[in-house]
């Protein structure tokens, strides 16, 4: 059965005068509801529960009077917990705080009171201890039977304020938290039963140690095993931390050899998508060959139709070539002629005349005529006779053959783009840096296969010695009767100790792994994406972390608000069911910034928890779909409303 809230007494504690909330606990129901509007009252149940528990812890007493000196100011004065209505006839009210808890047959009470005191023109709120009352009968150490119920350092675990969920999700980061939770879990009973067998072990040495202070070599033995003890267990430290590595890098290898195994998969499609994009560049370049050549075609389109006047031009220019070439022929004759002795006629040349046709050679000579005009009409006629003979491409033909080259580019395309979508997209370049990574993950792998090797070997070595240097020592207190009645309690007292550390390794690891399991089925059950998250994580004790269903590992500070509260909450569930003796848990603005889809799997999830569940709540927390959807495991609905009569007081009536 589990501990459970029965009522709950406020006299004087801010809108409340003086009012008493009942829980009927007589109901397999396990939910709870105090209904109220904001501003009526409904955090300060929750503050006045955490004050009578845990004092000046949650509530300072300068809080308690919220007035650095008397101003009389009733705006300032209201600020206060004492409530505002008495304190203007009773300035040195008093307010007290009542919670009865009950669990089986055992019914525990629980009270604090403060009373406001005058001081000069001051007052201030003298807050007295909490007193601690179990089965009728008042106990002392208030303080420590109070942190045994409910651990202060784990209060947040049971007195759960959604508007302050941003402080929630670093929750078990410190070294009081986690104390706190072990506590609720019993492992400092197992601690308890190993620092005695320690203290055993401590007591017998002692008595060895004196009965043999002169025995030079047992205490060499001593030191050696001191030694041996301290480096078998700083390898032991260093073999876990490796055998952890080793295990989180053999999941981050079967995951990336999963990928490698899709890519091997996609070799086939790889390689061809490769061998068409060769091809489709091939045929682009004959496509960029074919616009050329059309472009040409366009470019030379008039040619056909002045071939006729140009083939008319080629001829009149050849008859030209053929006229100055006759001239050419000529004027070499009359060199010839000039060089020889006599005329073609027989008779010799006379000065005049071989002077007049020298003058006329010089002439021509130096104009250049016949030469350059002859050359220039020759070049002219051959580019004309070359176009004349232009035979022009078939333009259709070149089109239907680009048409062709580009159909084929785009069934490529279409081809190409097919392959990929079978392939997820994955590139050349991306499934090499896969396989290469493949290979470094093995490579790390076996390198640490080989570090686990190495360490176990260098533990198993130095336990041989810190064996034999035992039995070196064994003898050496064998060797009187009352060495050797030492030595056998030693032994029994060592042996007890090594059981206690086992049993605390195994105990802890049972209860990390039971919170694990219970917490990731309330998260998979409350969370708004179930297809995401895989899981939660203790990691360093009992620092929450989220599985994600790709196997990685994130911390909460990267989550949305929402998502913590969801985490938080099945935390604070799963602890609860872990720990087999279930608290009560008290939620102010239970749905803090939840979504909807969090709000109704967490409603859906409320009657799951094994403990009393007490929701602090407005209308907006609770709207009509949701309270219908919690009726059904709802033991009582309590309304809170303002008192008639006053604007500064509230009352809580249960509904029928």
């Amino acid at each position: 059965m589990t501990l459970q809230i029965k009522k709950i007494h406020l006299q004087n504690w801010k809108c409340y005068e003086n009012q008493v909330i009942e829980f009927d606990l007589n109901t397999d129901k396990n939910i709870w509801v105090i209904w109220g509007l904001n501003g009526y009252g409904k955090t300060s149940i929750l503050e006045a529960v955490l004050w009578c528990l845990y004092g000046n812890e949650v509530i300072s007493p300068q809080k308690l009077i919220k007035a650095a000196i008397d101003t009389q100011k009733e705006s300032e004065e209201k600020q206060g917990y004492f409530y505002f209505p008495n304190v203007k006839t009773n300035p040195e009210l008093e307010l007290s705080v009542s919670i009865t808890l009950q669990k089986e047959d055992k019914t525990y009470i629980i009270s604090r009171t403060a009373k406001r005191v005058k001081k000069g023109s001051t007052f201030y709120a003298e807050v007295l201890e909490a007193s601690f009352n179990f089965n009728g009968k008042l106990q002392i150490d208030s303080r420590e039977r109070i942190d045994l119920l409910l651990p202060s350092s784990c209060r947040e675990f049971f007195f759960f304020d959604g508007e302050k969920i941003k402080e929630y999700s670093n929750i078990t980061q410190t070294t009081e938290t986690r104390k706190a939770i072990e506590s609720i879990l019993g492992i400092p009973e197992i601690v308890n039963l190993k620092k005695d067998t320690e203290n055993a072990v401590k007591k017998v040495e002692e008595k060895i140690n004196q009965a043999k202070s002169n025995d030079r070599k047992l205490q060499d033995i001593n030191t050696k095993l001191f030694q041996l003890t301290h480096e078998i267990a700083t390898r032991k430290d260093r073999l876990q931390t490796a055998i952890e590595e080793y295990t989180q890098g053999q999941k981050i290898l079967d995951d990336i050899k999963e990928r490698a195994s899709q890519v091997k998969e996609f070799r086939d499609k790889l390689n061809k998508i490769q061998e068409l994009n060769i091809e489709q560049q091939r045929l682009r370049e004959q496509v960029e060959k074919a616009d050329k050549d059309i472009a040409r075609v366009l470019e030379n389109a008039s040619i056909p139709m002045m071939r006729k006047f140009v083939k008319e031009m080629a001829d009149d220019l050849q008859t030209k070539t053929l006229t100055n070439t006759r001239i050419s022929i000529s004027v070499n004759q009359l060199r010839e002629l000039l060089q020889a002795d006599t005329c073609v006629c027989g008779n010799c040349i006379g000065e005049k005349e071989y002077n007049f046709i020298s003058q006329q050679l010089k002439n021509i000579e130096e104009a250049g005529i016949i030469t350059e005009e002859n050359s220039r009409i020759e070049s002219l006629r051959i580019d004309l006779n070359r176009i004349s003979q232009y035979q022009v491409p078939d333009l259709d033909k070149l089109l239907l053959e680009r048409d062709r080259l580009e159909d084929d580019i785009e069934e490529i395309n279409q081809v190409t783009e097919n392959l990929k979508k079978d392939t997820q997209g994955l590139s050349e370049t991306e499934a090499n840096e896969i396989w290469r990574k493949v290979g470094q993950q093995e490579e790390f792998l076996k390198e640490t296969e080989r570090k686990i090797e190495r360490l176990r070997h260098e533990i198993e070595s130095l336990e041989k010695q810190q064996d034999e240097r035992k039995r070196q020592k064994g003898e050496l207190l064998n060797s009187d009767r009352e060495m050797s009645m030492l030595n056998k309690q030693y032994q029994l007292a060592q042996g007890l100790n090594e059981a206690a550390k086992d049993l605390i390794d195994w105990y802890s690891e049972n209860c990390q792994q039971t919170i694990e399991d219970h917490t990731s089925r309330l998260h998979s059950l409350v969370t708004n994406k179930p297809d995401k998250y895989d899981g939660v994580v203790l990691r360093n004790g009992y620092n929450l972390r989220i599985r994600q269903t790709n196997g990685d590992i994130v911390n909460p500070s990267t989550i949305s608000e929402g998502e913590k509260e969801a985490l938080v909450f099945a935390f604070i569930a799963g602890l609860n069911l872990a720990s087999g003796k279930a608290a009560p848990l008290m939620m102010d603005t239970p749905f803090g910034k939840l979504d909807g889809i969090h709000q109704e799997n967490i409603v859906k999830s409320l009657p799951q928890i094994p403990s009393q569940v007490i929701l602090l709540a407005t209308d907006r927390d609770l709207p009509d779909h949701l309270l219908n959807q919690l009726k059904p495991n709802i033991a009582q609905i309590h309304k809170i409303k303002l008192l008639e009569g006053t604007k500064d007081g509230s009352v809580v009536e249960v509904e029928e």
